[in-house]
């Protein structure tokens, strides 16, 4: 099954002068062209190539396929969308001839190189002559660039390794041996055989050439903006290189100047154990402004589909990818991609499989918000405070590393965060221990699935709880945000995300006292059944904007314990809403 994806955000401007388009990205849009229609956040788009289709022969470069794909993509956006596009090399197929010229290893490399589509196997990449290959290409792509009808659509060129697939540089120990490597009859003999550094000298080469191409080598009015991949070893950052400014420096001022990003396309719902480098990358860069353009895609659905395989979950699908989107907005990317089949779902409530499943409205409405959200937020670190739609903090557990993820990050937030000294009794939930079973149905849920509240409601994979009588919970929101209330045409307003009392399974009402600007709102909790996530939406008037300016504090209190999920302050009305509740929950689920 081929993989769509989209990304969200807005019009930026950064504070270092580089504008970019962030909007919803398809990626594969062309297996999803209704959604453009169907989705007004749905503005950008992608356009590959495959290596082998625009290089004929040596030093022969024809990027007619790129120009039709990019051609296509875009005339899937309605007119007036004013559409942007990321524009990719794959290496997933390399160009044939290279096959006749270099040694390759076809000894079950599926199992290590599962990106290369290859049917000869795996080039020696790290050879000399391949790399002179690659740079050739990159440097005559940026030329081509500069003079595409389609330029003033391009947010940037991501960086590709196209080595092993187009991800993967490396060549595990027992495929190593020279004599896997068959050098072809009349080819280049074969280079000095792979070993511990070689990866990391064919990224550095590789890495080096995109930034000569893209942006060092080209006068600022050709340079294309350059989406780096944040796996991007740390040796290699510090290293010096030539800088735009026509001084040397090392890699990271490239970053700072605002003329290269970072990407990656493995976004989870929170970092696997051993795998924190992408997303301490983007916090460093991107989470505070002013900061770097940056671009996240999910490792998989929220199924966990990719690739013709299926990763496990531990939450429902609504919870996977709402709060994987809020992972991508915490951590400051800029442009929050989306799997098609994802967005498929927000499109009909179908989830794309061989014999279609219908997931129905709930799913349906429950993606569509968490999209929404996303739509309102990406972008927004890279917006000064006074300027940013609104501030939100999510609230979730803090505990050891659990199921294989580092379960060691708090709160996701931007603007508004939770002030750990003075809150006391606010104890986060996590799904996984606290959480209860979600209903096993035949071919609708899987076993494993926990939840924090009803599974078809996105909220529930975290949450906190404020303890009654005792909990208090302080917030502290970001000066120059609250400054800029004042100055906003629209009243703001303040949405609370709740638990609802039955899942405290407490017969008694209870009053949760939210204190914001010398004011208190009060929210009267009565138990209603069986429990569910609700909301509170309150406006806020100018005396309560103005003691909030003088305070930059938000405090939750509550008669009995009350289990929260967001706090959101918007500049006029809340970026979502809650979706209506199933008439029969269990036809919600069936992928």
């Amino acid at each position: 099954m081929r993989v769509q994806f989209v990304t969200l955000g807005a019009l930026i401007t950064t504070a270092k002068g580089a504008q970019l388009e962030g909007t919803i990205f398809g990626v594969w849009l062309t297996g999803q062209p209704t959604a453009p229609d169907l989705l007004p956040f749905l503005r950008g788009t992608q356009a590959v190539a495959q290596w082998a289709a625009v290089q004929p022969g040596p030093n022969t470069f024809n990027f007619s396929a790129l120009d039709v794909a990019a051609q296509a993509a875009l005339a899937l956006m309605p007119a007036g969308r004013d559409p942007r596009l990321t524009v990719q090399i794959n290496g997933n197929e390399h160009p044939p001839w290279m096959f006749d010229m270099l040694p390759a290893c076809n000894n079950d490399t599926s199992t290590w190189a599962h990106e290369n589509k290859d049917p000869r196997g795996v080039l020696q990449f790290w050879h000399p002559f391949f790399v002179q290959q690659y740079e050739g290409l990159l440097e005559a792509l940026a030329v081509h660039l500069t003079t595409v009808s389609y330029r003033s659509t391009i947010a940037g060129i991501r960086m590709s390794w196209d080595a092993a697939g187009t991800e993967s540089t490396g060549v595990p120990p027992d495929h190593r041996d020279p004599a896997q490597w068959i050098r072809p009859d009349g080819g280049l003999p074969a280079a000095a055989p792979y070993n511990g550094t070689t990866g990391l000298d064919y990224q550095r080469a590789v890495f080096r050439a995109h930034v000569a191409a893209f942006v060092t080598g080209r006068s600022p009015s050709n340079r294309t903006f350059l989406f780096v991949r944040n796996s991007l070893p740390i040796e290699l950052r510090g290293e010096p290189l030539p800088l735009p400014d026509g001084g040397v420096g090392p890699a990271t001022k490239l970053f700072d100047a605002g003329v290269v990003g970072w990407f990656h396309t493995s976004s989870e719902i929170e970092p696997r154990s051993g795998d924190s480098l992408h997303y301490t990358t983007f916090l460093q860069y991107c989470k505070d402004y002013p900061t770097t353009i940056c671009y996240a895609e999910p490792w998989a659905s929220a199924w966990g589909d990719h690739g013709g395989t299926r990763d496990p979950r531990w939450c429902s699908p609504p919870q996977w990818e709402y709060w994987r989107i809020l992972s991508d907005l915490h951590v400051g990317v800029t442009y929050v991609a989306l799997y098609g089949t994802d967005m498929q779902v927000a499109m009909n409530g179908f989830y794309p499989t061989a014999s279609g499943s219908r997931v129905g409205p709930q799913y349906q409405c429950e993606f569509n918000q968490s999209f929404t959200f996303a739509a309102t937020y990406a972008g927004s670190p890279q917006l000064s405070p006074s300027e940013a739609p609104g501030a939100w903090i999510a609230f979730r557990s803090s505990v050891s590393p659990l199921n294989g993820y580092n379960v060691n990050v708090s709160d996701y937030f931007q603007l508004l965060a939770l002030d750990p000294v003075m809150s006391v009794d606010f104890e986060g939930l996590d799904a996984r221990r606290n959480g209860t079973a979600a209903p096993i149905i035949s071919n609708q849920t899987i076993a494993g699935l926990f939840t924090i509240g009803p599974y078809w409601q996105r909220y529930g994979a975290w949450a906190r709880v404020l303890r009654g009588t005792t909990g208090i919970a302080v917030l502290r929101l970001n000066a120059a945000f609250a400054q800029s209330l004042v100055a906003s045409q629209e009243k703001p307003s303040l949405r609370l995300v709740h638990l609802a009392m039955g899942v405290q399974k407490n017969t008694m009402t209870c009053r949760v006292t939210v204190k914001v600007g010398g004011k208190s709102l009060p929210l009267l909790l009565i138990p209603t059944g069986p429990p569910a996530w609700n909301e509170k939406v309150w406006s806020l008037p100018s005396d309560v904007i103005t003691g909030l300016i003088k305070t930059l504090t938000i405090q939750l209190e509550s008669s009995c314990d009350v289990v929260l999920h967001m706090v959101e302050i918007s500049r006029s009305l809340p970026s979502t809403t809650l979706c209506a509740m199933p008439l029969n929950p269990q036809d919600e689920y069936s992928a």
